[in-house]
C-alpha cells in the first residue's frame, strides 16, 4: 500500500505540471515551416470549460494507520482544486525580470508561474501561439506579424496590448545581458512596427521559418508596462514580477522562499492550486530527501545520483 504522503506528492506534482504548461498542449499542428499562412491557435488550456478532461474518480482504501488514502489511476486522474505545492530549486536567482534578469533553470522556473509568453511548445513539440492569437510570416520569413488575444490583463489591471509587448522587446534589447540575446538577430532601426492595438510585425535580419520557437522562453514573457516602467526606476522590484500567468507574485525572501499565489482570472483556464512555493536547495542529495521525506511536493535537479534515487521510486513521477 503506498504511503499517503507520497501519494500526495504525486497529485499535486501533476497539478504543477497542468497549471503551468497544460495550456501549451492546444493549438495548430502547422509549425510555420510551410507557406507564407497564418499559424492559429486552436487549443484550450484543459477542457471546455479550461479543466482537465479526465474520468476516474479513484477507489479509497484505509491503511493500517486508519488513514483514508485515495487511490488513484493516474492515467484518468481528475485534479482536485487547493494545496500549497513546494517546489525545490537547484538555486536562488538574482531577480524574476525577463528584460533584466539573467533567468537560468530556477529562475524560469518560477518565471513560469507568473508570466505568460507569447508562444508555447504543444504536445508534439511544435511551437504555436499562446499569448499570441497568430502568427503570420511573410513570404522569405523575414519578417513575422504577431497578432495579440483580446481581453488579457496584467495581474495589476494593466491591459495587455502591443505596446506591452514591444515595450518588452525593446528594454530586452537594450539591456546590457540580455540583449546579447536579441540584438543580433534585428536591424538596428525598424525592427518593429506597431500596426494597431493587438498587432505589430518583427522584422529579421536573417529569414527564420522557427521564429515562433524563440518566443517560448526568456525573450517571449510579457511583463506588465507598468510593472516594467516601476523596475527600470527601482531595480529591487525586479523581485516583485508582474505578468498575465496562472499564478500572481505573493512574497520573496532571497534563498528562502518565493510564493507565488493562484490567479483567479486567469484568461487560460481554471488554476486548481492555491499557491506555489519555490525553495533553493542547493545540495542535490538535500533536496531529494527532502522531497522523499514529503516537505518538498517536487523538484528539479541534473545530479545522477538523485535522478538514479527518484526513478527507482515507483511512487515518484519523473519528468524530462
Amino acid at each position: 500500500m503506498s504511503d499517503p504522503n507520497r501519494t500526495w506528492m504525486r497529485l499535486l506534482a501533476a497539478l504543477l505540471a497542468f497549471a503551468l504548461v497544460a495550456a501549451a498542449c492546444g493549438g495548430d499542428d502547422d509549425d510555420a515551416t510551410g507557406d507564407a499562412d497564418t499559424t492559429e491557435a486552436t487549443g484550450d488550456a484543459g477542457g471546455d470549460d479550461g479543466s482537465a478532461t479526465g474520468e476516474g474518480d479513484g477507489d479509497t482504501a484505509t491503511s493500517e494507520s486508519g488513514v483514508e488514502e485515495v487511490i488513484v489511476d493516474e492515467t484518468d486522474a481528475e485534479p482536485v482544486p487547493g494545496g500549497t505545492l513546494r517546489y525545490g530549486l537547484e538555486a536562488d536567482v538574482d531577480g524574476i525580470n525577463p528584460t533584466a534578469s539573467a533567468l537560468s533553470s530556477p529562475g524560469l522556473m518560477m518565471a513560469n508561474a507568473v508570466f505568460d509568453t507569447l508562444a508555447a511548445y504543444n504536445a508534439e513539440g511544435v511551437a504555436v501561439p499562446f499569448l499570441a492569437e497568430s502568427f503570420t510570416p511573410n513570404a522569405d520569413f523575414t519578417q513575422w506579424t504577431v497578432k495579440l488575444r483580446e481581453g488579457i490583463t496584467f495581474h495589476d489591471g494593466t491591459p495587455l496590448n502591443i505596446d506591452a509587448v514591444i515595450l518588452g522587446f525593446e528594454t530586452q534589447r537594450n539591456d546590457p545581458l540580455v540583449g546579447l540575446a536579441v540584438k543580433p538577430f534585428f536591424p538596428e532601426e525598424g525592427a518593429v512596427t506597431k500596426v494597431d492595438d493587438l498587432t505589430a510585425t518583427f522584422t529579421l535580419l536573417d529569414p527564420n521559418q522557427y521564429w515562433p520557437a524563440t518566443v517560448t522562453g526568456q525573450l517571449g514573457y510579457v511583463a506588465s508596462p507598468t510593472w516594467l516602467a516601476a523596475a527600470l526606476e527601482d531595480p529591487t522590484l525586479d523581485q516583485q514580477p508582474v505578468g498575465t500567468g496562472p499564478f500572481k507574485f505573493d512574497s520573496r525572501s532571497e534563498d528562502s522562499v518565493t510564493r507565488f499565489v493562484r490567479n483567479d482570472d486567469w484568461w487560460g483556464g481554471e488554476v486548481y492550486l492555491d499557491a506555489v512555493e519555490f525553495v533553493p536547495v542547493t545540495d542535490p542529495d538535500t533536496r531529494t530527501d527532502l522531497l522523499l521525506q514529503g516537505e518538498l511536493n517536487a523538484l528539479q535537479t541534473t545530479t545522477a545520483s538523485s535522478i538514479a534515487t527518484l526513478t527507482e521510486d515507483d511512487t515518484i513521477e519523473s519528468v524530462l
